[in-house]
């Protein structure tokens, strides 16, 4: 998977994602759920796809995303109505009663992009969706089998938010990544979000700043200069 990632990551910033490698790129995150579930029937926890599909969706939800979550259960209907050519409703019906029906067709090229389109909803689908997912899977470092049969167990500790603290020693670089900060939902700064673009049923996409709740502005500064002093 993290060669794979490594990939995606370096034709993600080169804008180089053909369609037929996005479909690739969702297929084998797809089957990654799928070897995460024959480790738990393994291990005595049997579990069920769906189940487990929303239970990572649950786990990741973005907060203050306008795409909150489903990223997991889209790439499985993706995933399926590519196998398919249409999904079942029965399988997804709360994408379907969102979306409508969906084909292999709501993967588009557009505009030097791989597009999610339906009649109400057109966003990246490689940056909001695939982006996040596959940083989920790639960012754990596991140093035995036991960490890994642990994590497909659900007993590792699902900190999204663990791993996505930095460790600044210099309060200069800390002040200069929080005042430039990545769009929530597609993993760009403001100079590159195309976010604006997009549709999300009533809603126009933008960029949507994913500010350091934690970030101390005055003991950042107390840092960066002993004579600077709070108002």
């Amino acid at each position: 998977m993290r060669p794979a990632a490594d990939e995606f990551e370096d034709r993600l910033y080169r804008n180089d994602l053909p369609l037929h490698y996005v479909f690739q790129m969702n297929l084998l995150v797809a089957h990654a759920i799928d070897h995460i579930v024959a480790m738990r029937k393994a291990m005595g926890k049997p579990s069920y796809r769906k189940s487990l599909v929303k239970e990572f969706d649950d786990i990741y939800a973005v907060k203050g995303a306008i795409f909150l979550n489903q990223k997991f259960q889209l790439v499985d209907a993706v995933n399926n109505s590519l196998k398919h050519i249409e999904i079942d409703p029965k399988m997804y019906p709360d994408l379907i009663s969102q979306y409508g029906n969906l084909s292999f067709r709501c993967l588009q090229e557009h505009d030097g992009l791989v597009v999610f389109k339906v009649d109400e909803y057109q966003f990246d689908f490689s940056r909001v969706v695939l982006r996040p997912i596959i940083e989920v899977f790639t960012r754990w470092v596991f140093d035995e089998v036991e960490d890994v049969i642990e994590f497909a167990l659900g007993e590792y500790p699902f900190d999204k938010e663990a791993c996505d603290v930095d460790d600044f020693d210099d309060p200069i670089d800390q002040m200069i990544d929080y005042c430039n900060p990545t769009c929530l939902d597609c993993g760009e700064d403001e100079e590159k979000c195309r976010c604006a673009e997009f549709l999300y049923a009533d809603d126009n996409g933008e960029f949507r700043p994913d500010w350091d709740e934690d970030f101390d502005f005055d003991a950042v500064m107390s840092r960066i200069s002993g004579a600077y002093r709070k108002n």
